[in-house]
């Protein structure tokens, strides 16, 4: 088998980052002491519609570097680690998305979920000048689904994310201290990754990066099948109406973290909105206290998390005034036996901790006549990270803010 290129050993350096890192993810899952597998999920089966699954064969060649344009970049075609083919084969793509990852690992978890198809990746060499680029493009349902592999691949890697101008929600990922980044982008149905790093004498790839994710990215904007798949528009909201103004609290979904999506969302422009997740006497109280000081409706968002049984919360319950509204926040955190101390995450955030079998941890926050609140739930010996909890709240509390 041929040796790899020094400059291709780099750039594995960022795959093998990112497997490591997920790898340990899912290892700190298993190996807390007394818990049962029963708290993590399942990767979803990647299966796909045998008709897309047929197309994508045949055109997801067509959209890297054939032999003519690589040559005229300086580029020779090598063998990939993807599709594993010696001698390199134009026409091979593959089904496994992330080599090197158990199938049940968090960011395989999230391309299965997000609706993986089929894959192709391609390896340029340098012909006269050392150095090689990299190009792996994943073929999803939708562009939905592409975008939650490009936010898997942000969030769960570990490795350091800046934006790039490139196309909407760009990013360049990288590994301080080794010269190698990935530039990542989403073109309708297709998650593309273009890996450079720096060749033999220092010299930096950035630049032939950037020149073949141009390519690239110009022959996938030509294939109507995928580059023509766009995301549904956003629904119109009156936002002079109570139902407008909460439905326009929602996080988008490429608003969440890498590894969380939206379950199911619940709107009621009516006073007797309530708590869809728990049934308990406390939370009967709560709403009873709610109720009592004019509520006039909320919205629910439940976010679930990647391989956990346990979910977060976004809560929005919209009262006559703000002082009713605070009134509401004052009820939250005198409930019995619950433990309170200030969250920092939001402005006058608050952290309201309750009782019982499972984790209970909500924030609760003001703005306006708005009680706002995020909650993290599920099995106690799987804890919930808080720095999620905490981006789903500044993401609520940028939605609620603009719209005072």
């Amino acid at each position: 088998m041929p040796r790899r290129p020094v400059l291709r050993r780099t750039i594995g350096v960022l795959a093998a980052a990112a497997l490591i890192a997920t790898g340990a993810t899912a290892t700190s899952f298993r190996a807390l002491p007394g818990t049962s597998l029963a708290g993590v999920a399942q990767a979803a089966s990647p299966t796909a519609p045998a008709t897309l699954l047929a197309h994508m064969r045949i055109v997801l060649p067509s959209l890297v570097l054939t032999g003519g344009e690589a040559r005229k970049l300086d580029f020779v075609i090598d063998s990939n680690a993807y599709d594993n083919k010696y001698p390199p084969d134009a026409r091979a793509t593959f089904r496994t998305p992330l080599p090197g990852q158990t199938s049940n690992s968090p960011m395989m978890s999230e391309f299965f979920a997000g609706g993986f198809v089929l894959g192709k990746a391609e390896n340029l060499v340098g012909h006269v000048r050392p150095g090689n680029v990299s190009v792996v493009v994943w073929a999803f349902r939708g562009p939905e689904g592409a975008f939650r592999g490009l936010r898997a691949l942000r969030d769960l890697s570990g490795l350091h994310t800046a934006a790039s101008p490139f196309a909407p929600g760009a990013i360049l990922l990288s590994l301080p201290g080794t010269g190698v980044s990935d530039l990542i982008w989403v073109r309708g149905r297709a998650l593309v990754r273009a890996s450079a790093g720096k060749a033999p004498g220092g010299r930096s790839m950035a630049h032939d990066r950037d020149l073949v994710a141009r390519v690239v990215d110009a022959k996938i904007d030509s294939e109507p099948s995928v580059g023509a798949v766009a995301l549904p528009p956003a629904p119109r909201l009156d936002l002079s109406t109570l139902a407008g103004r909460l439905g326009s609290l929602r996080v988008a979904e490429n608003d969440l973290p890498g590894g969380l999506d939206t379950r199911s969302w619940r709107l009621r422009a009516r006073p007797d909105a309530r708590d869809p997740l728990r049934g308990d006497a406390a939370a009967a109280r709560l709403n009873r206290r709610y109720r009592a000081l004019g509520l006039m409706g909320g919205s629910a968002q439940v976010i679930s998390v990647a391989q956990i049984h346990g979910h977060y919360a976004a809560y929005a319950w919209a009262f006559p005034s703000a002082a009713a509204a605070r009134a509401a926040l004052r009820a939250a955190e005198s409930q019995r036996g619950v433990r309170v101390t200030p969250a920092p995450v939001v402005r006058a955030g608050l952290r309201v901790v309750r009782p019982g079998r499972s984790l209970l941890d909500d924030l609760f926050w003001v703005r306006g006549s708005v009680l706002l609140q995020v909650g993290g739930y599920g099995p106690p010996d799987i804890p919930l990270l808080e720095s999620r909890q905490a981006l789903v709240a500044r993401a609520l509390d940028a939605k609620a803010s603009a719209l005072r």
